[in-house]
């Protein structure tokens, strides 16, 4: 194996990204299995700064899973200094429903995937593609699925559709 390095671009509310957490639990995977110091290190720079670090001899290319704005600007540094780039851009993978073989499961199973952390990951459901001899029947049982939602507090156990992370992020959805 080679060293890595991976770099987390990093939004204006630290707090809002579990992606960061996960990213620091495998360098200390690597550590606790006895890598040397340093063999995977995870870089977490301020989004408007990682083109520094695209830019630095050492690297070699760049990778990203994110949005088409953070593609862009990855790509053009990548580019512009001729390095690899592997871009991932702007959604997930699709919840595709073929059938209503277990629809109540089914169902469950696209509500949890489209709330996962409020909606605020990388992997939350963004698109649903269902086929059309069950199309109204889902709908129906996702719409009524969502109406039992209970807003509120995320400490109250009672609260079962918690808030999003920042006034930012809330004003984003009315917009």
């Amino acid at each position: 194996m080679l060293p890595s390095r991976s770099t987390r671009a990093k939004d204006e509310h630290p707090d809002c990204d579990p992606d960061s957490e996960q990213a620091l639990a495998v360098e200390q995977l690597f550590a606790d299995a006895g890598a040397p110091r340093g063999f995977y290190t995870n870089l977490l720079v301020p989004g408007r700064e990682v083109y520094r670090v695209i830019e630095s001899d050492v690297v070699r290319g760049a990778s990203l899973t994110g949005s088409d704005r953070a593609g862009v600007s990855v790509g053009e540094t990548a580019g512009r200094n001729v390095k690899k780039s592997v871009l991932e851009l702007g959604g997930s993978d699709p919840f595709i429903v073929l059938d209503d073989n277990n629809l109540d499961r089914t169902v469950e199973a696209a509500l949890i995937g489209r709330l996962h952390n409020m909606g605020q990951s990388c992997v939350s459901t963004k698109r649903m593609i269902v086929i059309s001899e069950v199309f109204d029947r889902f709908v129906t049982a996702l719409a009524e699925r969502m109406l039992e939602l209970v807003p509120g507090d995320p400490v109250d156990e009672a609260t079962t559709l918690a808030p999003v992370c920042s006034e930012q992020a809330a004003q984003t959805l009315v917009d």
